[in-house]
């Protein structure tokens, strides 16, 4: 099934409880929790609403276990229509929720955008005189 599939099949209140403790467990985000969890439902409403694109559909995102942790990975491919075109692989062995799964990739998704974002801000490395200019 793709992202946009498993998107699909829930509302935010399914998920919202294991979106919860992704959030309760960021410790790089120190804004207040009720902040972060609308932050979290706002981008699940526009993710909703927004149509796939093609994307790098032979690139899945994988969901797996590494040692105790369940992680998603491969969520940082393209823009987010993008992803809601790749398929959602879970690895062999793993039994989880569907809504889990989904929290996880929302959470990747919007908790490391905006970080993603002034990455591609700040990360001028051809203007000559920007602040992060190689050829200082």
């Amino acid at each position: 099934m793709t992202f946009k599939q498993l998107l699909d099949k829930y509302d935010y209140e399914a998920m919202a409880p294991y979106v919860r403790l992704e959030v309760e467990n960021n410790d790089y985000d120190l804004r207040p929790l009720d902040v972060q969890m609308q932050e979290m439902a706002d981008y699940y409403a526009e993710m909703k609403k927004t149509k796939p694109t093609f994307g790098y559909i032979e690139t899945p995102i994988e969901v797996k276990r590494v040692g105790d942790k369940l992680i998603v990975s491969n969520m940082h491919l393209g823009a987010m229509s993008d992803l809601l075109s790749h398929r959602v692989d879970v690895s062999d062995g793993v039994k989880v929720s569907e809504p889990e799964i989904l929290a996880l990739c929302v959470f990747q998704l919007v908790a490391h955008q905006p970080s993603t974002e002034k990455y591609r801000e700040d990360d001028d490395f051809c203007t000559p005189g920007s602040f992060n200019c190689s050829n200082r």
